[in-house]
């Protein structure tokens, strides 16, 4: 594997280098004509930026078959396969489980999860919605959640959150890692540093967090510990500014701190960073899309999530790896983390489209051990 992935890379151009790093967002061709078909808009879109990654949306899902169908053209004409995420924590952050026609488990909010379900009915619940995920063709979820709550009424994650116990959160997120995992779905651990003591919110603009390095280090870290230790493939970046880690205002998502000093150093995280959506407020209302995408990969993020302008992101980037700003030999290093993933996924087999049928029974048979009928 290792010397295909370094055929690959040696064979790349910057450009098809760069796409790598992104994972978008095709929400609409225009203002009210969503996307839920491949046709020739999209397929320009998909050769123009060669991203590494697509996010869906409820309104890209209308029914299994369709989105089985939409997932398996767009694996069919990318060159190399993409990563197909979803949003599907549960609770009120549920993509296809909030639409009874997708037929996908609507899993309760995490802190619902972690008072009703054992840790080992928490990993069947998870591995039986990785299967149904995978039924679709998706490969990644955006999730679990391991903040760790506050009893705070600048509480931003709230039930999101599988408890303010650190050590609670933490078994309930090893839980979910393991049955995504199982069921052959990457996880996504969110958000580090950890929002729990955060005022504001990063959707609409800065948001700081109170915490104290102690506090991160014996709370909010705790989750994503376990978390890596359970084999999460990846970990996104908060956007929140961590004082207490960095000594300045910089948000974690673009901060080498946060990223490289202590998530790959000291807690010794070695899987796929992304950052949180680059269109958040936090980064839209003080960087603009190209700054966005320099910053968080010269901090060490592997991939981009949903720049405000795919085009200015990916531009500044190759003219900051031209300029030197940016290594060429930096991009090759999450180039080979991305393509070891997808490899390890199974996604360069023939005639890949991540889609495997799900068998009823199995379904019905993990449902009854959760006694959720």
């Amino acid at each position: 594997m290792e010397e295909q992935i370094e055929e690959m890379i040696s064979s790349m151009s910057l450009q098809e280098k760069v796409g790598q790093l992104f994972l978008l967002a095709y929400r609409e061709k225009e203002a009210g004509i969503v996307l839920t078909e491949y046709d020739a808009d999209f397929n320009k879109y998909l050769q123009t930026f060669m991203p590494g990654g697509l996010i869906l949306f409820s309104v890209n899902t209308v029914t299994p078959n369709q989105t089985r169908k939409l997932i398996a053209d767009i694996q069919g004409n990318a060159g190399i396969p993409l990563f197909i995420a979803v949003d599907e924590e549960g609770g009120k952050v549920s993509r296809l489980g909030s639409n009874p026609v997708m037929k996908v488990a609507h899993l309760p909010p995490a802190a619902i999860i972690s008072s009703e379900l054992s840790t080992s009915q928490a990993e069947k619940a998870y591995y039986m919605l990785a299967l149904e995920l995978k039924d679709l063709g998706i490969n990644v979820d955006m999730a679990p959640v391991a903040d760790v709550s506050r009893d705070t009424i600048h509480d931003v994650i709230g039930n999101r959150s599988f408890s303010r116990n650190p050590e609670t959160a933490g078994q309930y997120v090893e839980a979910a890692v393991k049955g995504l995992r199982k069921g052959g779905i990457c996880s996504v651990l969110k958000h580090f540093p950890g929002h729990g003591s955060v005022s504001g919110d990063t959707h609409n603009g800065r948001a700081v967090s109170k915490g104290t390095l102690a506090e991160f280090e014996s709370v909010d870290f705790i989750p994503f510990i376990r978390g890596i230790s359970a084999g999460a493939d990846f970990i996104m970046t908060a956007h929140i500014s961590a004082p207490a880690l960095t000594g300045n205002m910089t948000p974690s998502s673009l901060s080498p701190t946060v990223q490289t000093d202590i998530l790959r150093t000291q807690l010794g995280y070695k899987g796929l960073i992304i950052t949180d959506s680059l269109q958040m407020g936090a980064i839209q209302n003080n960087y603009n899309p190209g700054e966005a995408a320099v910053k968080a990969l010269s901090a060490g993020a592997d991939m981009l999530l949903i720049p405000a302008d795919t085009a200015a992101a990916a531009k500044a980037v190759e003219e900051a790896v031209k300029k030197g700003v940016i290594s060429e030999n930096r991009l090759d290093r999450s180039l080979r983390l991305i393509l070891s993933l997808k490899y390890r996924m199974g996604m360069f087999e023939p005639n890949y489209t991540g889609i495997e049928q799900l068998q009823p029974e199995l379904k019905e048979k993990i449902k009854k051990d959760l006694l959720l009928l």
